[in-house]
């Protein structure tokens, strides 16, 4: 196995288990965030998105997972964002 292969099947299992984290996070919380609601499948469907890779041999073979990927990337990024905003907010003097 390459060490790409071998980093992918790593990615296969820690991206839905960190969906999984989200959900659990969302379920526990009392005040839920319902951006949540979006990141957790996203992370889960990104793990597969890498399994699909390992069976193609490419992440833009076919056309379709390299959408995937990208849309993926868009919410991570977004949630990024929003993370960071919320977090400034919070420091801010009021």
């Amino acid at each position: 196995m390459n060490p790409v292969d071998a980093v992918n099947w790593v990615e296969v299992f820690f991206w839905p288990a960190l969906g999984i984290a989200c959900l659990g996070r969302l379920i526990s919380q009392k005040d839920r965030d319902r951006f949540l609601w979006i990141l957790s499948p996203t992370f889960i469907l990104f793990g597969a998105s890498d399994y699909i890779e390992l069976q193609t041999g490419a992440w833009w073979k076919p056309p379709g997972l390299l959408a995937l990927k990208l849309a993926c990337l868009a919410v991570f990024l977004i949630a990024a964002i929003r993370w960071s905003r919320r977090r400034k907010n919070q420091r801010a003097p009021r």
